[in-house]
């Protein structure tokens, strides 16, 4: 671990946005089966007990809480398990628990840097930065991080305190 090692990941809003998009659906789902299941019943001639029906609706509603749990889980594992770190001149994109894996942004040639927010995203202070490297012709994204701003600015600060040393050393 480096000393001037910073530490980011996506925003914690759009976690959230994603769990109530998530459990909106379930719940519409649910909604959906509860009301349409009487005609299809009736559709077919199913004569079905009201002993069975309650059965039966007892076992979708745990059917679908256990799914429900499934996909939070898959939502939050994907979220905690993507991250960024800023090291000296370097950006570091990690993802993965179990299987993980690494892929290094080289900043020394940082041409330019930009932000791009939505409305939501102005909102609620997240956004992605994109930063392009002049001299590898590419393109690098931190996507939909939670306050950008200051990210992109504690990379510059980092990057030009950096430099400024070099110029110092090739000095003497």
């Amino acid at each position: 671990m480096h000393k001037s090692s910073k530490y980011f990941r996506r925003s914690h809003i759009l976690l959230i946005a994603d769990l109530i998009l998530l459990e909106l659906f379930l719940v519409a789902i649910y909604l959906i089966f509860r009301i349409f299941l009487p005609f299809f019943n009736e559709s077919f001639n199913i004569l079905i007990s009201d002993s069975t029906s309650v059965v039966i609706g007892v076992l979708y509603f745990t059917t679908l809480s256990i799914i429900e749990l499934i996909l939070i889980l898959n939502v939050v594992v994907r979220w905690a398990s993507e991250e960024y770190e800023v090291r000296d001149d370097t950006i570091v994109h990690k993802r993965g628990i179990f299987t993980t894996s690494e892929e290094k942004y080289s900043l020394r040639s940082l041409g330019n840097a930009s932000i791009t927010q939505s409305l939501f995203g102005k909102i609620f202070n997240y956004g992605t930065i994109r930063i392009y490297s002049p001299l590898l012709k590419q393109d690098y994204f931190i996507s939909n991080v939670h306050d950008p701003r200051s990210i992109l600015t504690s990379i510059e600060d980092d990057l030009s305190d950096k430099q400024s040393k070099e110029t110092i050393i090739r000095r003497f």
